[in-house]
């Protein structure tokens, strides 16, 4: 064997074990790659079993605290209740909160001539003013109002709470609530008769 020979065959002998070199290493890569897709594939399936887990366990907790709170709300409730109220008490109530009929110092019941107090007497709520005031005229010579004019005066009285509402700034709380007082006192009056 020649040297060239000899060198030829170590090259190709050095080449040949270089090339299964590389493809031994290409192909242990390759195996480790799949165990590591495997491992990985194994924590993501415990991370998920772990998190359905928490969510079922979560799910759990919300309806427990529901149930709970429902039931704390229910004996609340039984404690707290008390007794029905009668037909009586429920009347009275009713009276108690219903608004209060006009006396003589605030609507004159034979000429229908109402008492304004000094904060409606100002110019925003003179054309309202006279239209209420024709109205109870009427009413103290008629006896009543029909269904048209009482339905008038409810829209009166819904137009004036809102100007003055409106006008509030303007005025003291006192003058304010006397105003608004008469003002429903006269929407409530307009269902009964004068007699």
């Amino acid at each position: 064997m020649t040297v060239k020979t000899s060198f030829a065959a170590l090259l190709v002998l050095v080449l040949s074990l270089s090339a299964a070199r590389t493809y031994a290493g290409g192909y242990a890569r390759l195996l480790r790659a799949e165990g590591d897709k495997n491992v990985d594939d194994s924590i993501a399936a415990n991370n998920y079993a772990a998190a359905r887990s928490a969510e079922i366990d979560n799910q759990l907790k919300a309806e427990q605290t529901y149930s709970q709170m429902r039931d704390l709300n229910k004996e609340w409730m039984t404690t707290n209740e008390g007794r029905p109220l009668t037909a009586e008490e429920t009347e009275q109530i009713a009276q108690a909160r219903a608004p209060k009929r006009t006396d003589e110092s605030q609507l004159d019941p034979a000429s229908g001539k109402i008492n304004w107090p000094i904060i409606l007497r100002d110019a925003p709520y003179q054309a309202d003013l006279d239209q209420i005031d024709s109205l109870f005229a009427d009413r103290a010579t008629g006896g009543t109002l029909n269904g048209g004019q009482y339905a008038e005066v409810q829209k009166l009285h819904d137009d004036l709470v809102a100007t003055l509402t409106a006008n509030a700034k303007n005025y003291k709380d006192y003058d304010l609530i006397a105003a608004k007082n008469l003002i429903d006192s006269l929407a409530y009056e307009a269902r009964f008769a004068t007699t």
